[in-house]
């Protein structure tokens, strides 16, 4: 929030867009208004569906991709979805997003600035450096990587090419041109229709000659993905003017099947045989550890990405380095959302991907990394739950402002069964419960309290005596309270029928018949699942309404 405070004013536009819902994770990024002037260079480089510049600041290179939003909000949040994929999707193989822009002026353009690519794009790489048969595989594994790890991201690119993959000064692949990608986890980013099954999506635009068959119909997903890739890797043979070998031909053929299951993924794709001579490579190459200063193969540790330099960490001294980062406070952990970054000094590689690290690293110290990594997204889910919350309940308290009396009660007694009765909490915190484990001993991850999971009793930090003995122990469960057979299901199946009890006892304590009526007929959807349906039966009876 703080840092919130001091952008909105240092760059007072920054409360319009946020008005307009940008992201919270793209806020570090905005770099506000500039006009074309306030750069060394502003060079227009290709156009294809957006125009791309090359910016020159001092020092510094970037390329700039525009969007033209005016009097647009539409378009606006299309480019702030298409920069929070790229935000999230970081990888040494994608292109990533290092600022975003608005241009000072009428026309209303905004920018997403990213590094920019000496060599550009794959075919010129080829046409102008005629690289070996080694390195275009490279690029290739490259692109691979890229893709299994959108894709395990729920994320389809939507249009792979060889104009989409740019090539570093350092010959590395950076996979380009996310405009149709389709981020599974959230809202569309272009023009498209979801499936019923939720899995493909139906979109506009593509390339011809690299479209799977089934993509006009069903719509893209990560087989048709994959069918661009087989595409993309012939066309390189084109391009290099050499004949595929045997193992290109069947890689190619299994990428390109007719039909979608019939297609390897892209984590098959890059462990396939066309790719090996890449491990026997790596098995030669030799390089010094950055933190042991010692000298290792590079097969026995990992290199980072880095534009200015891979920096290598030998396995011995990565697994130390995860285990020390993986436990440091929440707070610093969540400034790069629990991911492990190159330990080099002002490197600005993309974070190590997590496979890499569980061939790297030992067991536990990889286990160390994961729980890391999941108690900072269910800290961030919980916050943003709880902000959520807070911002309806402002607008409720607005509202009942200008409510007479009998809507007054009506969201009172809404707000009560929405909160307290629907909703299991924390009983010191009041923090939504959503953690059980199989044991009736809860533990709060807000505040650490120990609490019952029977009666919901404060027990201090530690409420296993108190399972033992509670009184609202089920008969059936007498012998094992802490952990019953059901598990999960009697968690619910216990908790519906305490908070059936609990709502028949505060509508009976309700002395207005309409308050009772109308609170009941407000949420009787919430009520389904979350108690037992007799009971919300007899209680909508009660007040007349079936």
């Amino acid at each position: 929030m703080c840092e919130l405070v001091c952008l909105s004013s240092t760059f007072p536009e920054m409360v319009v867009h946020l008005g307009r819902g940008i992201p919270q994770d793209l806020i570090p990024l905005w770099w506000g208004q500039r006009a074309r002037e306030s750069f060394d260079s502003f060079e227009f480089l290709c156009e294809s569906r957006r125009a791309v510049f090359k910016l020159v600041d001092g020092q510094k290179v970037y390329a700039a991709k525009r969007y033209s939003v005016a009097g647009k909000a539409h378009d606006l949040q299309v480019f702030l979805r298409e920069a929070a994929i790229l935000k999230r999707m970081r990888h040494p193989h994608s292109i990533e997003v290092l600022g975003l822009m608005e241009e000072a002026g009428p026309d209303k353009h905004f920018y997403v600035i990213m590094p920019f690519c000496e060599h550009v794009s794959l075919p010129q790489w080829i046409d102008k450096n005629n690289p070996d048969d080694l390195s275009s595989r490279r690029v290739l594994a490259e692109v691979a990587q890229a893709l299994d790890h959108l894709h395990s991201n729920k994320v389809v690119h939507g249009d792979v090419k060889p104009d989409n993959i740019l090539i570093s000064e350092s010959g590395r692949a950076r996979l380009a041109d996310f405009d149709i990608a389709v981020d599974g986890n959230a809202m569309r980013t272009t023009v498209c229709q979801q499936h019923s099954n939720g899995r493909r999506t139906t979109l506009v635009r593509f390339t011809l000659g690299f479209e799977a068959p089934e993509l006009l119909q069903d719509g893209a997903s990560a087989a048709t993905d994959m069918f661009a890739f087989g595409r993309t890797l012939m066309h390189t043979c084109t391009l290099r003017k050499a004949d595929p070998d045997a193992d290109c031909r069947d890689l190619v053929g299994s990428l390109t099947a007719a039909k979608a299951e019939g297609r390897l993924s892209a984590a098959q794709a890059w462990h396939h045989a066309f790719f090996r001579p890449l491990s026997e490579w790596r098995k030669e190459e030799e390089r010094d550890c950055i933190i042991g200063r010692t000298r290792h193969k590079l097969s026995q540790g990992l290199e980072c990405s880095g534009s200015t330099g891979q920096h290598f960490v030998s396995a011995e001294y990565m697994d130390l380095y995860v285990r020390a980062e993986s436990t440091k406070e929440l707070r610093l952990r969540r400034q790069r959302e629990g991911c492990i970054a190159c330990p080099a000094q002002d490197c600005d590689a993309a974070p190590f991907v997590d496979s890499d690290l569980a061939k790297t690293v030992s067991c536990d110290t990889f286990r160390i990394y994961l729980e890391g990594r999941l108690k900072q997204m269910e800290s961030r889910i919980i916050e943003e739950c709880e902000k959520d919350m807070e911002q309806r309940l402002r607008n409720e308290l607005e509202r009942l402002q200008n409510l007479d009396q009998h809507a007054k009660k009506m969201q009172e007694a809404r707000r009560h069964m929405e909160q307290d009765i629907l909703n299991l909490k924390c009983p010191r915190c009041r923090r939504v419960f959503l953690d059980f484990d199989g044991c009736f001993a809860l533990t709060c991850s807000g505040c650490n309290c120990g609490f019952c999971g029977w009666c919901l009793a404060d027990c201090g930090r530690d409420a296993h005596v108190h399972v033992r003995e509670c009184r609202k122990v089920p008969a059936q469960h007498q012998q094992n309270p802490l952990f019953p057979t059901g598990g999960q299901q009697d968690f619910e199946a216990h908790h519906r029928q305490q908070r059936g009890e609990q709502l028949q006892n505060f509508l009976a304590g309700l002395a207005d018949d309409d308050v009772r009526r109308g609170v009941l007929c407000e949420v009787r959807e919430q009520l389904q699942g979350v108690m037992d349906g007799n009971v919300v039966h007899v209680l909508m009876h009660k007040v007349g309404l079936i």
